[in-house]
């Protein structure tokens, strides 16, 4: 279910933020203004869960680097403000999406990793789509 422009316009945020980074609570105010779009939230929560589980977005200092900011369960999820700025790999990702073919070549390597479960599909996908 990865939106590969979705995706995209997440990383550019990310990158346009530069060296300084970018806060979990920007991301969520952009890609989320409607507050109760429960649609909404939760397709930002899961391409966020995803880049993290992939390894292209990480914490740029303080502590509980474990989390991109949101912790919680369904229903009851609190967000804590990290500056996040992307990774060598996130940072190849944002530059090979930007290119002409970038969002259909990230859709290919998806589906052709598409056997793989959960937050293994990005990161495998990554890779492939970074041999492209």
């Amino acid at each position: 279910m990865i939106d590969a422009q979705y995706l995209k316009s997440i990383l550019d945020l990310a990158k346009a933020s530069g060296y300084a980074g970018v806060t979990s609570g920007l991301l969520v105010k952009t890609f989320c203004p409607n507050s109760d779009s429960d649609e909404e939230f939760h397709k930002f929560k899961y391409h966020m869960d995803e880049i993290w589980a992939a390894g292209l977005l990480r914490v740029y200092h303080g502590s509980n680097r474990n989390t991109w900011g949101l912790v919680g369960a369904s229903g009851s999820f609190s967000l804590t403000d990290k500056e996040l700025v992307l990774t060598p790999s996130g940072d190849q990702v944002q530059v090979e999406l930007s290119k002409s073919h970038g969002l259909e070549n990230l859709t290919k390597a998806i589906k052709k990793v598409a056997g793989m479960a959960g937050e293994e599909a990005l990161k495998h996908a990554v890779v492939e789509f970074c041999k492209m």
